[in-house]
């Protein structure tokens, strides 16, 4: 919210004032928050029959609908597979973004700075993912690891690409971790 000419000159007596007391003051200089307009995801009736069809039509009612909440939320479109909806027989439905999902989240929000990532092995001779994102409002930036062994299933992908699985899963934990994105797991984050 600006400030009014009035308050701005109040501030500036404040200031002027404390400054002849001998008042330690310090000027901080707060950069402007960029505000990124959100396009709302809304469906008519056809596209919703279309959407639960195509992308959930296992789901029961409340799974379908904490599918249609968690896409409004984050802004995915579950119909470019932004985010999904996973179910397995009686089980409850998981509901699920990819680091796509998450790195789309991360531009979206105008804060992203960039990132960094890649697979090592540590000290112990493991298997290391690792990522660092930076936005442009913090002074530091975010640094994950994850193990293989921890994360691997060993089967598709796991098995004859692990390499980019893990280096998929450390950006997803680095993302979510850097842009407060709650709820909402990359699968190959959940392993077995």
């Amino acid at each position: 919210m600006a400030m009014t000419k009035e308050e701005r000159v109040q501030l500036e007596k404040d200031f002027v004032a404390l400054k002849s007391e001998n008042v330690p003051v310090t000027v901080v200089d707060v950069p402007k928050v960029e505000m990124v307009e959100h396009k709302t995801l809304s469906w008519d009736e056809e596209q919703l029959i279309l959407l639960r069809a195509s992308c959930a039509p296992s789901a029961t009612d409340p799974e379908f609908k904490k599918l249609l909440y968690l896409s409004q939320v984050w802004q995915l479109d579950p119909m470019l597979r932004e985010i999904w909806l996973v179910k397995f027989g009686n089980s409850p439905a998981q509901i699920y973004a990819g680091r796509d999902g998450f790195l789309k989240i991360a531009h979206r929000s105008g804060q992203f700075d960039g990132m960094r990532s890649g697979v090592k092995k540590n000290d112990d001779g493991e298997t290391v993912g690792w990522c660092e994102v930076w936005r442009r409002d913090m002074n530091h930036s975010f640094y994950g690891e994850v193990l293989l062994s921890e994360y691997t299933t060993n089967q598709n992908l796991w098995k004859s690409k692990p390499n980019v699985m893990l280096q998929k899963v450390a950006e997803s934990v680095v993302l979510r971790k850097s842009f407060s994105v709650c709820g909402l797991y990359d699968p190959s984050e959940m392993g077995d």
